[in-house]
């Protein structure tokens, strides 16, 4: 009636609940539930920001590190030293050595996309490029081949991956949600449950990791009204480079895969090493599997 402002608030998670319900574990290592790592990186105009996840048992998630690395995408430097995170490796609480199995790099941004193909198609199997599209209602679709060009000249073709953003903020959003059991009901982690670390989850990180809001906003030229991701905040790097993260398990058939193989990788993780003081290196995942659209569609 009185023509007054307002700001419509979609449901996110409260950060500062996030931030007091942080978890201890050792920095570098990762906890006993975490079987394997990927990354999601971020291109900025100067840094790209990866982010590298353990997953487990019911799809269980640990934050395990949180990089920024500062550059400008059109030279090299910046480019080595993600190429230099990516070749890192974690002390499992086991003792193995665990590597990454897979990183998602977005090539959403126009203006480094070229640059993001040029480096992912000399970066080798376990480097994926991605590409969010809020229609897409599953985590992850059939990779498409794009041709790269640079000053005219062809460089090759790149499969690149749609991602179902939108769906995975709001599974994300789902998880961060989930209650932490306490000490005294014995209970165990929910499904899906995320842990952050107090050594990597800093308060802006959780700020970052809650940024948007899904919100209810009308077309200008129909009148209707539909769900939009709106940033509430300048920064949300967190938060994307969860989502790509969780995308690369997703291209990895996370999703598909049964009980046996989650305990063949548990069992992988605790055998004896060869000589004595020599931490024994995890074997990676099974690797992602090569798509055909008529399996794809099959599976669908």
């Amino acid at each position: 009636v009185l023509g007054e402002t307002w700001q419509e608030r979609g449901e996110a998670p409260d950060w500062q609940r996030l931030y007091d319900r942080r978890e201890v574990w050792k920095p570098g290592h990762i906890p006993a539930g975490g079987l394997f790592l990927t990354a999601g990186a971020d291109v900025q105009r100067d840094r790209i920001e990866v982010s590298v996840w353990a997953w487990g048992r019911d799809k269980q998630s640990w934050l395990i590190d949180h990089r920024i690395l500062p550059g400008n995408p059109f030279e090299a430097a910046v480019w080595r030293d993600l190429r230099a995170v990516l070749d890192e490796q974690w002390r499992h609480e086991s003792g193995a050595m665990m590597g990454l199995s897979m990183t998602a790099v977005d090539s959403g941004d126009g203006t480094t996309t070229a640059e993001v193909y040029a480096w992912v198609r000399g970066a080798g199997p376990g480097v994926i490029a991605i590409k969010g599209q809020d229609a897409l209602r599953q985590a992850i679709g059939l990779p498409s081949k794009t041709e790269l060009r640079r000053n005219g000249a062809k460089l090759g073709g790149l499969k690149v991956w749609p991602v179902g953003s939108s769906y995975l903020k709001g599974e994300t959003y789902g998880w961060l949600k989930l209650e932490q059991p306490t000490e005294e009901s014995g209970e165990a982690y929910p499904s899906g449950f995320v842990h952050l670390p107090k050594h990597v989850a800093s308060d802006e990180f959780c700020k970052q990791i809650t940024a948007e809001q899904l919100i209810a906003r009308a077309n200008k030229k129909t009148g209707f009204r539909r769900m939009e991701w709106v940033k509430q905040r300048e920064r949300n790097e967190a938060l994307d480079c969860r989502v790509y993260a969780r995308a690369a398990t997703a291209a990895m058939g996370m999703d598909t895969w049964s009980v046996g193989r989650w305990d063949r990788m548990a069992d992988a993780l605790v055998e004896e090493v060869d000589e004595p003081g020599e931490a024994p290196v995890a074997p990676p995942p099974p690797s992602p599997p090569k798509f055909r659209e008529s399996n794809w569609i099959q599976r669908r």
